[in-house]
């Protein structure tokens, strides 16, 4: 209810928005953050917002579609339906065979509803409007080519964060996994870490005997009634806080045989969809600096609305595979582990001297700098009437260096560092309206053709400057350069999945 609640105030929010400029232009005012990624500082209706104001969003000048432009707003269409596991030739082929009832959505929104399906589904209603306008304008005798679209249309990067790993350790074996390299059709490194999670997952659970195996059916239920005892419970209530301790002392009580039951919980689901999407966030946040205690708690929270079964887990479930996804990716990400290991070093040397770990973005020449700072407390008391109060304050005027964010944050910002460099590069070097969410790079359909190539080519002129290099060698830290694959970055200039 109160997720809820917000979503809805965030949606009231957009439409008030919307209403006050329909069908006129306005702008945005952008910021750089301290590693150069750009955000917009309007709030609520702009293109790095939710679905919903994203998909109702349009460029203010026409771009014609004119050769290609038709294929890419059928590629963006089959996208933001959620069809973008195959070539983008299929994609393509999935709009033409289903055009009518891509223009029955634009007619008739209310009634059928089915564009509510959609992994994007105001994105996805919105190129169904603009088909049905292309539609409309052949029918009066046009030409495809001349028709005005101001439907901006994305394509996006194949999990940034760790193509970016990839591309500074040159990992051959991943690169395939996030499309760096051409082939067939596109790699999932999500469904490859889901895999192997529960590839794991099975070996546990196959040393385990029968008879604890037995007990989980037992275990599940109980977890679930002491669950639904404190959530019916009023809050606040002598029933609620029973609940609360009810429920802590069986699971302290039932510890051992919780974990040991935990790969049992977790193999009973063998929907390879379901499972992928239980390590996706995992995955995604790993080359931004996810740590294991992260990944279980985004394992709790998104699997908690795909079905009751999910929705009832116990939480130490939840963080145990979100441990082992985290072991897993280091396991098999090789390369992009060792970036990883090696951020985390950078920032153990700078805590060492007691400094900000600070570089400038190669190319950009961007300053970044990680002031992390953790203010000095100090003890007091103070008297309030008769009584005296012992109170500890934070005095920010005297800080010191947070060793922990600054550990912790080493990885993201580096990564997030250069994602902001290739960005800047695109757009900078692009000479047509550009509109961008940090790694999703958008257009006109009539200017995708040059926005494709674009995209790939800056982000070779990236790393063929060696920006992991040029970092090193500002820290003093070339003695940390490290062992690198066999990987062409070169190749992505051939990927169609790179950036699709």
């Amino acid at each position: 209810p109160i997720k809820q609640a917000s979503l809805i105030i965030e949606a009231e929010a957009i439409q008030r928005l919307a209403e006050k400029h329909i069908g006129q232009p306005f702008y945005h005012l952008y910021n750089l953050d301290f590693r150069g990624r750009i955000y917009p500082n309007t709030a609520f209706l702009h293109e790095q917002s939710s679905d919903n104001a994203k998909g109702i969003l349009l460029l203010h000048e026409p771009v014609v579609l004119g050769e290609s432009g038709l294929y890419w707003l059928c590629v963006h269409t089959a996208n933001s339906w959620g069809n973008d596991k195959v070539t983008l030739d299929d994609r393509v082929s999935w709009v033409e065979e289903n055009w009518g009832w891509i223009i029955n959505q634009a007619e008739n929104p209310f009634g059928t509803c089915d564009w509510m399906k959609a992994d994007k589904p105001f994105s996805f209603l919105a190129a169904c409007f603009e088909i049905k306008m292309l539609a409309d304008w052949c029918r009066q005798g046009n030409s495809e080519e001349d028709f005005p679209s101001c439907l901006p249309v994305y394509i996006d990067g194949s999990n940034n964060g760790v193509q970016h790993l990839v591309a500074m350790s040159q990992d051959d074996e991943v690169a395939p996994l996030v499309n760096l390299v051409p082939q067939e059709l596109p790699g999932d490194v999500y469904m490859f870490i889901a895999n192997k999670t529960w590839e794991k997952l099975e070996k546990r659970k196959a040393k385990l005997d029968a008879p604890t195996i037995n007990k989980f059916k037992d275990v599940f239920q109980t977890a679930v009634k002491l669950q639904r005892d404190y959530q019916e419970a009023p809050d606040k209530s002598e029933r609620k806080a029973l609940a609360f301790q009810a429920a802590q002392t069986w699971r302290n009580q039932n510890r051992d045989l919780r974990e040991k039951l935990f790969p049992v919980y977790w193999t009973n689901i063998q929907d390879k969809k379901i499972q992928r999407k239980t390590v996706k966030r995992n995955v995604m946040t790993l080359g931004y600096g996810g740590t294991a205690y992260g990944m279980g708690q985004q394992v709790i929270e998104d699997t908690r609305d795909i079905s009751p079964y999910l929705r009832d887990k116990e939480h130490l479930w939840g963080a145990l595979l979100g441990s082992l996804v985290y072991q897993t990716c280091y396991e098999e990400l090789k390369g992009p582990a060792r970036m990883l290991r090696l951020f985390q070093t950078l920032a153990e040397r700078a805590n060492e001297k007691k400094v900000y770990l600070s570089w400038i973005s190669p190319i950009t020449n961007f300053p970044v700098c990680q002031a992390y700072r953790k203010p000095t407390t100090k003890r007091t008391e103070l008297k309030y009437g008769d009584e005296i109060l012992k109170v500890q304050l934070q005095v920010w005027e005297e800080t010191t260096v947070n060793e922990s964010k600054q550990k912790t944050g080493a990885a993201p910002n580096i990564v997030h560092s250069l994602d902001a460099v290739h960005l800047t590069m695109c757009i900078h070097d692009a000479d047509y309206i550009t509109t961008v969410v940090h790694d999703s790079f958008g257009c006109h359909a009539g200017n995708m053709n040059n926005m494709f190539m674009h995209v790939r080519q800056k982000f070779v002129d990236l790393y063929k400057a060696e920006p992991l290099e040029d970092i090193l060698q500002q820290l003093n830290a070339t003695d940390l350069s490290p062992r690198k694959g066999t990987l062409n970055v070169e190749s992505v200039l051939e990927s169609d999945f790179a950036f699709a």
